[in-house]
């Protein structure tokens, strides 16, 4: 006869701190991932017309869609320094990806 050893305890996971996710300020789904300016556009650093304009895009700027949040979307473009970032209304764009949906 084969005799079968007895089964071992495993011991418990221990707890491993972990970072906290990176909130972000999305609260509205968003799954464009391209447009281009419809006209140009004062580029703003928060998505409020109240907030400071960082700086004016032309027409026809390809752009990527990160974020949106109500009336507003977060866009990535290139500039002359790399990838730059910042808030427009959505209604500025004409999108050539997965429009979002209202």
């Amino acid at each position: 006869a084969t005799l079968t050893p007895p089964p071992t305890a495993t011991p418990p996971p221990t707890n491993t701190p972990t970072d906290s996710p990176t909130p972000t300020s999305t609260n509205t789904p968003i799954s464009a991932s391209s447009a281009v300016t419809n006209a140009p556009i004062w580029v703003r650093e928060q998505p409020d017309v109240d907030a400071a304009p960082v700086l004016a895009l032309q027409a026809k700027l390809s752009v990527n869609i990160l974020a949106q949040q109500g009336e507003w979307v977060q866009i990535e473009w290139p500039g002359n320094t790399g990838l730059r970032r910042g808030w427009i209304p959505v209604q500025w764009l004409t999108f050539t990806e997965n429009a979002p949906s209202p």
